[in-house]
Order: C-alpha cells, then structure tokens, then sequence
C-alpha cells in the first residue's frame, strides 16, 4: 500500500460509530467563548463537504481541517486538507477561498493567483510577518507561498516524491511534508514526514538543509519517525512532533537535540507555541490538547480521550475531539484547534495560570532562625533583595541579620554568606565566615553578587568563596575606564546580563555603572548631575533623579528607576535613553493607559520576563506589569499597605513589596521587608 494513502494522516483512527453517536448535538456558531477554559466552534457546521463562502464561518462546510494559521491582522487560514483547498476567515467571521479551485491536481503553474491554482491535499499552512502565506501540499510534495499580491508559487520541492538531498530548493524533493513553521529570522521548517526530516529553507537564497533526522524511521536521539509538525517560538527553539515515536522533540538555539516529551502520548500530530514559548500540542491518538508548562508539567486543555463531538460552550476538558491535528494561537492567547474528523475548527479560551498569592518563606517575626528548615518556619529581620538562581532556588538578602540566605529546590534555607556581623572581612575564604551588610543582589557566575554597604561588590562563586569586585569601602564616584575594584561606588541596584557583565544604580551620583566581564567600570547613564534631560540621546549625556533600581533584557536593554523623576528609564544596546514610562507626575493613573502617559509613585523594584515584559513594584503597595504593547497593568494589590490576602488572588492581596524577582517558572516572588517575609505569585 502507498505510504502516503497509509498514513493519510493518522485521523483515519476515527470511527463514524463516534461521530453519528454525537450528531445531535448542535455545533455552536463562531461566537468566542468568554469563560476562561471554555470550548466552542469556531468554523464549520460538522458536514464533510466545502461549501459556505461569503457566510460566516459558524455556517461553513469543511471536509478536513488539518492546520490552521493567524496573521498579525487577524484572518485565521484553514488548511483544508481533501477540499483542495485554503480557506480564509476574516476578523468578523466572514469566509472565502484562499487558495485552491477545489480540483485535485498538482500545482505546476507559478505566478497565478492562487484561487486559480490547483492542489492536491494542503496539509499545513504558516504566515510570516508580512503576511505572506505559506501551503504544505503534502500529496503534491511542494510547498508553496501566496504573496501579498494573492499570486502563488512554490518555494521548496518539484513535485515528485522523494529526497534528493540538500542544496537548491529548485531541484530538491520532499515527501510528504506535512508540517511549517517560521523562526523569528523568516526562516521556513518543514516537517519533511516521508523522509523522516525536519529541513529548513533559507527563503532569500533559496537553499533547503537538513536539522533533524537521517532519513530512516528511527527513534535515536537524532532519528525522526514519521514527523507530522513543527513549530518554533519566539527564541529560535524547534519543536517536533515525533509522531510515530510518540515523542516531542526539541532544538535549542544552540542546535542542541533532545526530547521535551517523551512519555503519555498517542501520534502527536500538531505542535504550536505562543509568544511566551509555551508549548502547545495535540496529542492527536489521545483525543486531547495538552499545554507543556514551563516548569515541564504537562496541563490537559481540551478533550477527554474519546474521540467523537460534544461539550461546545462547556469546559474544553469535558468536551471530545475527533483527531484534533493543527494548532495556532490567536492575538488574544487563545488557542485554534483543527478538529480533523470533527470537521470543525475548535476554539478553547486557554486558562491563565493561577495568580494566587501565598508565603514563600517566612512567619512573619523579627529575628534570625530556621537555617536547615522549611523556608516557611524560618524568621527574617528585614529581608531586602531577592534573585533566583535559575535552578529552581532563590537568593534572599536578610538585611539586618547581615547574612545572605538561600532557600533551595527543596524549600530548604540556609545561610550563603555572612556571619551576622556588621562587618567588611573574609575575602577569599568562605562566604558564610565572611562578615558583610547585604543588600541588593543578582545570581550569576555560578553563584551571586551583592551589594555589600553601598560602597563594594562582592561576588560568591559557586564554590562559596567570597572575593570583592567592585569598589574600595569608600563612597563616592571615581575610576571609570579602569579595574572596578579600585572605584569609588554608591551603589543600590543589582542587575546581571546576558555576557555576564553586571549594572549597578550609583545613586548618590545620579548614575547607571557597568562592570564589563573584563573587570573595568565606566558609566552607562547619567551625568552626575541630577535632573531630567536627554532623552532620545546618548545616555551618558541624561541627566537622571536617583536612580534606585535596573533590570536588563534579553535583548541587552537596560531598564532604570529615575526615581525623583518618576520614570522608568531605558537605554537600549546602542546606547540610547527614552523613558519607557512616566510623565514625571507623582501618582499612579491606573491600569490600561500606555506607560508613558501613566503617572507613577517613586517604584522600588524592577524584573523582566522572557517576553519582554516589564514588572514594576512601586511604594504605594502595586506590582505592575507593562506589556509588550506598552500598556500598564496590575498583577498584585490593590493599592492598600499590607500584608494580607495569601490563599487569594494575587490582584486581592495587600502588600508592601521593598524588591521583586521572576524565576524561569514565571513565579514573581516579592519581598515584604517590615513583615519580614517572601512571597509570591505567578505571572505566567
């Protein structure tokens, strides 16, 4: 038997007894759900057939929705698969052909807009940011792009089965792709699935090379069996769905293979990501969709392991799904759902995770105890900075007992530097024999620096030998352009990126410093005289008003408390200052304005998480976030002092937050110093 009728993807598993079993049960129309985990259909009335253009999507016929895609305008494309066919929905529901006359027929005409165009069977569609659309045509052993101008042509495969090897895309082969993807360059994956590859196509030079797999059905640790789907997020990381070895696999960015699942799945045969890099599946011989959360928990979102129709308007984990296969991710988070035998596209309002606010660590009294204890039964005496160490631990500066604490995976505290003196001794030798007076710190080098008096850096390596790199006790701004230990500094703030090189906030000099990973000091931002100029400008030549507090991202910007000026200030990589947000008014506007039109209270706390997003804890008892759209928004209290509310909303508690930090879980702990605790939250 063909290879290709065999596997006409693994949907034939569905049995009609299921479907008939469930056809009394009315299909909602595209109306979105508004309930958190909700499902509902999306487009299509259940019938196998292709019918229902310049209607609404609810009252559409489709035969075999294998993908879907959204554009950054909002169209979703359906590739239906035994149709022939593309189909397009429009952000008010409205729906046409995109592509494909309905005949069945290999796509050897170029140039012709693609409703002209024949197909065989598409099996994936993806769109990149200018709106080009991109068609796996997996019977036809093509893939083909639709342009902006609605003409088509083909970008990797001649048509004729097989694998020629890499190089030209004009003469190799493909077999039976079935999966696209595009990486955050524009770089096309496809899930080459007969040849048992991932390749990639560098659409500018037309050149298609290998990632993943030999070619032979395998399950080794560079082997691929049958790959239906890819994805890749926002980071450059490929995901796989292994199919026929029941498996996901990944590719970091460093081109690193291994397995993100590989155990509890069934013919995995749709993989998507959303713009956080949250993993979404469907976990297709399952009947389920399930979510890959950051912490490798695996979270069911829809289906309940029998396959057939039910649940529209219920919650998505108590409705069926009938061979669930592509996926895409809508502007709102929510997630689109190819319901291949239900023939039905599905939408699910995906759950936000639990924001619930609780103890860290902590009871609450004043004085130093629990070392070698749960975290939870331990006591502070004004627990100032906090910083996670990526491993699943948190560093805590407990100011006043003069110690640096550690609580580990395992909710375990104990004391990582310092011996309760208020003292400057111990370079060289171990940190918890050395005396010091923390306060802000940041894990990295295998350990964490801190701020010791203001007036030095000192740095903990993972051995747990102390030894100062910046500053000589002395406060004061002197030394830029050589070895940051003979500086003068006045320090306050702590930030770390991704080269290793550290920024402090020298506040008294109304200055941003820098410690290269070569050692040497020099100013980032500020003049040394206080004020508020420069903004658009290099930032050496800005005036700042006590910066307090910094963060860096990913991208190497560097985010900055002007405290006095009641602005958060951002000096990206090539050296330029804007304000990110403020009007340098003293208040706080509230929630859904654009940063840079909302007023703010003096903010002691910054962290930025890997989409970009910005989170601020100010005096006057708020954690805000500010998107990537630039729009602020509350995620804890509610603007009353306190320290109440754990077992709550995080957006219902009271608190006092002196310093915040995010860990790679999406866990926001803060630190209420005069209760003398952690707590925490979860942001994403």
């Amino acid at each position: 038997m063909d290879n290709r009728i065999r596997r006409a993807r693994i949907w034939a598993v569905t049995t009609s007894a299921l479907v008939l079993g469930c056809a009394a049960v009315p299909p909602a129309l595209a109306a979105p759900a508004e309930a958190l985990g909700l499902i509902s259909t999306f487009a299509g009335t259940g019938d196998d057939d292709s019918a229902g253009d310049g209607g609404l999507a609810g009252a559409a016929k489709l035969k075999a929705p294998s993908d879907v895609a959204v554009d950054a305008a909002g169209n979703t494309y359906v590739a239906d698969r035994w149709a022939s066919k593309v189909r397009k929905i429009d952000p008010q529901g409205r729906v046409s052909t995109f592509a494909g006359t309905g005949e069945y027929g290999a796509g050897d005409v170029d140039g012709i807009l693609a409703k002209d165009a024949k197909m065989k069977t598409p099996g994936s569609v993806a769109v990149d940011k200018d709106g080009n659309v991109y068609i796996a045509d997996t019977y036809d052993a093509r893939v083909r792009k639709v342009g902006t101008d609605g003409r088509i042509t083909t970008v990797a495969g001649t048509g004729e089965d097989g694998f020629t090897g890499d190089g030209s895309t004009a003469t190799a082969r493909l077999n039976g792709p079935s999966g696209l993807a595009l990486d955050p360059s524009g770089r096309l994956y496809i899930a080459d699935r007969d040849n048992h590859r991932v390749r990639r196509v560098d659409l500018a030079g037309k050149q298609i090379s290998t990632v993943d797999g030999t070619g032979t059905s395998g399950s080794g640790a560079k082997e691929l069996a049958y790959p239906e789907d890819v994805a890749v997020d926002a980071f450059g990381v490929v995901h796989i769905a292994d199919t026929d070895n029941n498996r996901v696999q990944k590719i970091d960015a460093a081109g690193a293979v291994s397995t993100e699942i590989g155990t509890g799945l069934n013919h995995p045969a749709g993989v998507t990501a959303d713009v956080n890099g949250t993993l979404y599946l469907s976990d297709t011989g399952n009947q389920r969709i399930k979510r890959l959360n950051r912490d490798q928990s695996i979270t069911v979102l829809a289906g309940t392991g029998a396959g057939g129709y039910s649940g529209d308007g219920g919650q998505a984990t108590a409705a069926q799904l009938n061979s669930p296969s592509g996926l895409a991710v809508t502007r709102t988070g929510n997630l689109l759902v190819g319901d291949y035998a239900n023939h039905r596209v599905r939408r699910v309002v995906v759950p936000v995770v639990d924001t619930t606010v609780s103890a860290y660590a902590g009871t609450g009294e004043w004085k130093f105890s629990g070392d070698g204890g749960p975290a939870l039964t331990a006591t502070f005496q004004g627990p100032r900075a906090v910083s996670a160490d990526g491993r699943g631990g948190l560093f805590i500066s407990d100011g006043v007992s003069m110690r640096v604490r550690k609580v580990g995976q395992d909710g375990i505290i104990t004391t990582v530097a310092g011996t309760g003196e208020r003292a400057f001794t111990g370079d060289g030798g171990p940190a918890t024999q050395a005396a010091l007076e923390p306060q802000a710190l940041v894990a990295g080098g295998g350990g964490f620096y801190v701020i010791d008096a203001a007036t030095r850096i000192r740095k903990v390596d993972a051995a747990g030998v102390i030894t100062t790199i910046a500053g000589t006790g002395k406060a004061g701004y002197t030394g830029d352009g050589g070895p940051a230990k003979s500086a003068q500094i006045a320090a306050n703030g702590l930030a770390i990126d991704r080269a290793g090189n550290l920024y402090f906030a020298d506040w008294i000099t109304h200055r941003v410093r820098r410690i290269g990973t070569d050692g040497v000091i020099t100013t980032v931002a500020g003049t040394g005289t206080a004020g508020f100029t420069g903004d658009g400008g290099q930032a050496t030549a800005a005036q700042l008003n006590t910066p307090t507090d910094l963060t860096v991202d990913g991208a190497g910007n560097v985010y900055i408390i002007d405290n006095f000026n009641y602005r958060i200030r951002k000096v990206n990589p090539a050296g330029v200052i804007t304000t990110f947000a403020g009007t340098g008014r003293r208040g706080y506007g509230g929630p859904g304005k654009q940063a840079t039109q909302t007023d703010l209270y003096p903010q002691v706390g910054l962290a930025t998480d890997p989409d970009g997003n910005v989170y601020m804890a100010d005096l006057y008892s708020y954690i805000h976030k500010i998107g990537t759209d630039g729009i602020v928004s509350d995620v804890a209290g509610t603007g009353v002092y306190g320290d109440g509310g754990d077992g709550g909303p995080a957006t219902a508690a009271t608190i006092n937050p002196y310093a915040i930090a995010l860990d790679n879980t999406g866990t926001l702990y803060f630190t209420s110093t005069e209760k003398n605790r952690v707590r925490k939250f979860r942001v994403y």
